[in-house]
């Protein structure tokens, strides 16, 4: 998660848990810092998540691979460039279906969609 999004969600962080992350050349990349239990609501869907906080990002959120942990997650594309995603809460089967933004764009619904706590 990017910083600002993490300041403009109010979400605090103990700086003890930071650690460095190795880019995928093997250079070490800026300190991030982990918190853990940040409640997140994707419409009908509750969940817990461990966020890494990193300072500068192309992202404000990435969801990655231990999300699908606890949820099953496909991306769907239509013939007008459009994208969503899929999600399904593997405990309750709920389902939801969100929408993705061009870099730089970013809808209003985001705050009715994605709620931090």
């Amino acid at each position: 998660m990017s910083k600002a999004i993490t300041m403009a969600s109010k979400i605090t962080w103990d700086l003890s848990l930071s650690i460095q992350m190795q880019n995928m050349n093997g250079s070490l990349l800026q300190i991030c810092v982990l918190v853990k239990n940040v409640l997140f609501i994707l419409e009908k869907i509750t969940v817990f998540l461990q966020v890494h906080i990193i300072k500068k990002t192309l992202y404000q959120i990435l969801l990655k691979r231990l999300f699908d942990v606890i949820t099953k997650s496909w991306v769907v594309n239509d013939k007008e460039g459009n994208q969503t995603i899929n999600i399904t809460y593997l405990n309750t089967e709920m389902e939801v279906i969100l929408p993705t933004y061009k870099r730089g764009i970013l809808s209003r619904r985001i705050d009715m969609v994605l709620n931090f706590h």
